[in-house]
């Protein structure tokens, strides 16, 4: 349980000795602890939370007079006198649309108002060991695609892929190039934020946040001199899986202020289990490791961060999905179920992925007043996927890509009074190579932008403006018929957004609207792919006369509290040119086997939908708290061009969490979540499957505190063993979806004394 507790030390006359304050934050709509929440006196920072969140502060009067912030919170000023050992509790507004990324102590406060959602710290700590596309859907997201159990992708308002910009410690992530078959590079132990932003304000942090991005960290190193240790251990019965993950950081005096975290993660699970049968080499293993450095001097102007993280997979894709011709793949997708059955298993076989991606960041700050702040960042990304075939050898793969990724970020940002303005330029260096089989070709991408935004703030309203430009220029080698041919592709365009919001009136009532133009360069993949993809089950064929993406895009969120429960209405239309899909084709044969075929169009899209979420908190005399969350998500889409639907967009789904917390140290809670049939089907092309009919999962957990030192948690998912298969899924042209998975979790924390 993540309760914070923010302890201020108060010197009473001199002689006496001093009165700790434990100060408890909550948040004022789910009455659930704030683990992010700081002290900030005299425009100071005195006081932060860390994993056991207590802190000691020695004031010189009894006169205590501060101000509570914390990151999507309005902050609450107080003032009171003290003169014994005392609790006080505190709760905080939620400002849950507006993104703001805070950094205090040191640097002047920034602001972004977007439209976005954010996941709170106790539900990132109960989904730990989830990958992020579990953790976010039904919570900020509606649904997710995936790949036969073991690969789950993020879908924001119907887009994925190339149009849903993933961030991890501020770098955008590039290994989506190849298309949509293997999860975000993402290792979510340890995430303390997580924040979906929605819109074409998203656009800020690149050009493929089309639909929007999804921004994670790890947050601050915490902010006292000593050290702490944090461990996360559990197994999974679906799969026999294991997973650890362990965090250590801390902070030290040394010409300044150095601070250093260090982190590992891993997981090993075997073959996965529909309600009926086993699904052959499904089983995967992630490692993934990493470490961070800060310095700041003592003057507080200048910082300096490096960061590191290597991450490998390896994943098993379905033995179902390959098929040896056309008549063997058109009985198996009749059949619907692998022809024999197969025992479980850890063996990692053919077809299968091996992924790596290491990232390296350094970022520098200069501060000259309270006013100003310059930035510069790089950042250097190399990602591999290695692909083995049924046929493979155990020595080498049947396809080796590798994309080496160089991103420079350059900003200055003044704020004044209301007004703070950024400005930034950068640029991305990317060469892809492969080796083997085709699949897509080798090429060189330079890409350039320019950003400026302009924020103003009243007492009654916020607005934000932005303007930004992308170009991109491609070199592309084409083996034609033996020969290698260059070709030069260029794409370039703006992107604009205007985002304004009223702040909560004294019923928390509250609204947004933002409107913007969005421009996206199509990808080398969209555009010149050609070959077998077997994280998609599939055969795709790119089109090389696609251009970019343009979209308008508008998303207003109205928020009401309405005798005691929030209501969160998001309404969103997104009208594409160049919108970019795959449909199906002909099936191919190949000498590796007969696979579905897909084929990248272009066309003019509209895209339209609702997301509602609704919450309520009972408190009871005897301290217990019953919290209910929900999500409805309604999606219409159409092809405006062929006048019918768009293909594989999601279905419209509905998602309920009912929570009981009994004291402090036990919480239970149950959830389901509904995935109604795909209805809007086009029909001018046909899939190979019809969509799977409507199927609704139910989940449980308990979980147990021990005194702030240790976690244990039991859940369960699909508790009822449900048989269903995902309309998202290529991989349900062959088999169902996995079955009950009963997860124990624990957690621990060990800290340093506070020096």
């Amino acid at each position: 349980m993540l309760l914070l507790f923010l302890s201020l030390g108060v010197r009473g006359q001199e002689g006496s000795r001093p009165f700790t304050v434990h100060i408890e934050v909550r948040d004022s709509r789910s009455k659930m602890p704030v683990d992010n929440a700081y002290i900030l006196e005299k425009d100071s920072v005195v006081s932060l939370g860390n994993q056991e969140g207590i802190l000691i502060y020695y004031a010189s009067s009894s006169q205590i007079q501060f101000r509570i912030n914390a990151a999507g919170y309005g902050p609450v000023e107080v003032k009171r006198k003290v003169n014994s050992d005392t609790l006080w509790s505190f709760e905080l507004n939620p400002l849950s649309s507006l993104l703001q990324e805070i950094v205090v102590g040191y640097e002047r406060k920034e602001r972004l108002y977007l439209p976005s959602k954010r996941i709170d710290g106790l539900t990132l700590n109960n989904e730990s060991g989830k990958d992020l596309a579990e953790i976010l859907r039904g919570k900020a997201l509606s649904n997710t695609i995936s790949a036969g159990g073991t690969i789950h992708k993020p879908i924001l308002q119907g887009l994925t892929g190339n149009r849903l910009l993933i961030l991890s410690e501020g770098v955008r992530l590039s290994g989506q190039q190849w298309g949509f078959d293997h999860a975000p590079e993402v290792q979510t132990a340890f995430t303390k934020e997580l924040v979906v932003v929605k819109g074409a304000s998203a656009m800020i942090y690149g050009p493929e946040a089309l639909s929007g991005a999804i921004v994670v960290s790890k947050g601050p190193i915490r902010k006292e001199k000593g050290w702490q240790v944090v461990g996360n251990q559990g197994l999974n019965s679906n799969g026999r899986g294991i997973f650890a993950a362990y965090l250590a950081e801390g902070r030290v005096s040394f010409l300044g202020d150095l601070a250093w975290r260090v982190n590992w993660a891993g997981s090993r699970s075997g073959d996965l289990k529909s309600p009926d049968y086993f699904l052959n080499n499904t089983a995967a293993s992630i490692f993934d490791w990493g470490g961070k450095m800060e310095w700041m001097s003592v003057n507080a102007k200048w910082k300096s961060e490096i960061y590191y993280s290597k991450y490998l997979a390896d994943f098993g894709l379905l033995r179902a999905s390959q098929v040896r011709n056309l008549t063997d793949l058109e009985l198996a997708i009749e059949r619907g179920n692998p022809l024999f059955p197969t025992p479980f298993s850890y063996e990692i076989g053919e077809p299968r992925q091996s992924v790596l991606h290491e990232m390296f960041k350094s970022q520098i700050s200069y501060n000259p007043s309270n006013h100003q702040r310059w930035l510069l960042s790089y950042s250097r990304q190399v990602n591999f996927r290695d692909e083995f075939d049924i046929q493979s050898s155990l020595n080498s793969s049947d396809l080796r890509l590798s994309i080496t990724t160089h991103l420079l970020d350059v900003g200055y940002s003044f704020s004044q009074d209301q007004w703070t303005s950024e400005t930034r330029i950068g640029g991305m260096w990317q060469t892809n190579t492969y080796q083997g089989r085709f699949f897509i070709p080798n090429y060189q991408r330079n890409s350039w932008f320019a950003l400026q935004t302009l924020q103003w703030e009243s007492d009654r309203s916020l607005f934000c403006v932005g303007l930004r430009t992308d170009a991109d220029y491609f070199n592309i080698f084409l083996n034609e018929n033996g020969e290698v041919e260059q070709q030069s592709d260029s794409f370039s365009g703006f992107s604009g957004w205007l985002s304004v919001a009223s702040k909560p009136n004294s019923k928390g009532n509250w609204n947004s609207l933002s409107l913007g133009r969005v421009f996206r360069a199509p990808s080398v993949y969209e555009r010149f792919v050609n070959g077998i993809h077997h994280g998609q089950a599939s055969y795709e064929i790119g089109n090389a006369r696609m251009g970019p993406e343009r979209s308008v895009d508008l998303q207003l969120e109205i928020h009401r509290m309405l005798k005691g429960w929030k209501l969160e209405v998001s309404p969103y239309l997104k009208y594409v040119q160049g919108f970019m899909q795959t449909i199906p084709g002909e099936p191919i044969l190949t000498i590796r086997g007969a696979y579905p075929a897909f084929n990248f169009d272009q066309t003019i899209a509209l895209i339209s939908g609702l997301d509602i979420f609704l919450d309520r908190v009972w408190n009871f005399n005897n301290n217990k708290v019953l919290t209910y969350n929900g999500m409805v998500s309604f999606l219409y889409h159409r092809d405006l061009e062929r006048g019918e639907a768009l293909y594989f967009m999601p279905g419209n789904s509905l998602w309920n969490e009912l929570s009981l917390q009994f004291s402090k140290a036990l919480n239970l809670s149950i959830s389901n979540q509904w995935i109604f049939q795909q209805k809007l089907i086009p029909t001018t092309y046909m899939d190979y499957a019809p969509p799977p009919p409507t199927y609704t999962l139910v989940g449980a957990a308990i979980a147990y505190s021990y005194k702030y030192k240790w976690r244990l948690r039991i859940s369960v998912d699909n508790a009822f063993n449900q048989k269903y298969r995902d309309f998202l899924d290529r991989f349900r042209y062959f088999a169902d979806a996995s079955g009950t998975n009963l997860k124990v979790q624990w957690t621990f924390y060990f800290n340093s004394k506070t020096n």
